[in-house]
Order: structure tokens, then sequence, then C-alpha cells
């Protein structure tokens, strides 16, 4: 299955937090375990589901996905149990499919051991360590992080368009690499564990100014101020 099917079939779907139209290439922890799966299964289903969600295995689904997810650190009105908080879409999908017998909490953590496909996600640590403190704990983002996404700059990439989106904001940081951000003649170059606030619907053009590989992480919300009750 494509990215945008996957996209359509999951995140549109099932999760409360999807934002059409963003270019995220690395999603929650769901997302990543669900892609692996069905490429293992094509028959997996994704289809929307019209039964209400009833997790079968809450429990063990949290110590397996909400535990190693990005999101989970402080950044999760579901596992922090906030009043009327929707789990996300992979954990969403992940409890029907165990509820309906078509995948068990082994395949699950079948994903956790295969180093291939956790390759990518590794970078968590590595942006905590290079400054991604700057963006997981900003105090400059007036909410909690609604979404967590690492992406990468090939070198000589150039005009990548990054932006937050009407009543969105987030936070840029670089991890690895040199970047720089243009904008109505405005040029900023960031070096690893630099970071940089971006508002609402202002457009971005991201270049990749080094002669390596720029890995950088978003994180954003909605610019409204969102309190846990």
């Amino acid at each position: 299955m494509e990215k945008r099917e996957l996209q359509q079939e999951l995140c549109e779907n099932y999760c409360a937090y999807y934002r059409p139209g963003k270019d995220e290439t690395l999603a929650c922890l769901g997302y990543l375990i669900l892609s692996w799966l069905q490429e293992r299964d094509s028959s997996l289903s994704f289809k929307k589901r019209e039964q209400p969600y009833s997790p079968l295995a809450a429990d063990q689904l949290q110590k397996i996905i909400c535990n190693a997810c990005p999101f989970y650190d402080g950044d999760c009105d579901f596992v922090l149990q906030v009043e009327k908080a929707d789990p996300c879409g992979g954990f969403v999908l992940l409890s029907h499919l165990l509820g309906e017998g078509a995948i068990s909490v082994d395949d699950i953590r079948k994903y956790g051991l295969n180093s291939e496909a956790m390759k990518q996600y590794d970078l968590s640590e590595l942006a905590r360590a290079k400054g991604g403190e700057a963006v997981l704990g900003s105090e400059q983002l007036h909410t909690h992080a609604c979404y967590l996404v690492y992406g990468t700059l090939s070198p000589g990439e150039k005009g990548r368009k990054v932006s937050p989106g009407k009543g969105h904001e987030e936070i840029f940081c670089l991890v690895a690499g040199l970047v720089e951000l243009t904008r109505a003649g405005q040029r900023l170059r960031f070096v690893p564990g630099q970071a940089f606030h971006l508002r609402g619907e202002e457009s971005w053009s991201m270049d990749n100014a080094g002669e390596t590989e720029a890995v950088y992480v978003l994180a954003g919300g909605h610019s409204e101020a969102h309190e846990h009750h």
C-alpha cells in the first residue's frame, strides 16, 4: 500500500489528530506498525469500521505501542486520561484488528524486534541528543505537540514547502546537516540544535544547504491555548 493510500485508509478514517495535506515523513508508532503488518499481509483491511471503538487488549496495546511512541511522553491526552480524549488512529485500528482476530499481540511485538523497520524510528533518540529537546519541551509551543514529524532532505534538495496552516503553529528544529529557510526575501540558516517558531499560514521554503543529508523535526499543534483537565 502506498503512503497516500495508507493515510487515507488509516489516518483520515480513524485519527482525530490527522491534518490533511500534511507531509508527514514519520507519523505515530501505530502508523508504522500497521504499515509494516500490511506489507506482510495485504489481506488486512484498513477500511473504516462502523462499530464503536472498544479495545479488547488496551493495556497490552499501551505497553507495546504507547510507551515507545514519541507522542507518549507527556504529549498524549489519551494515555494521560484527559477528559474526552481520543486515542490515535493507529491505536484504534490495531484494537479493531486484534478484536477481529486478524492480528495478534505477538504480530505487533515482532515489529519492535525488526531492526530494519525500526531504523528510522531511532531518530527520536538522535533528535533528543542533538537539540530535539528544543522541540519536545519548548515553552514556545502553546499546547503540547499534537504531532511530531521527522523528515530528511537529500543533498542538493531545495524548495520543500513547510507551512503550519491556519490556526496551527510548529517548532522546526534541525537535527543533522545544514538547512536554510526562506520566505519573502528573509533567509535563515540553521545548524544542528537550532530551532525556529513557524506560525499560522506562513509558508517557508526549505533548502539543504550542506553536502550531506539533513534531518529535521517538526512539532506542532493548535495555536489556541490548551490545558489538560
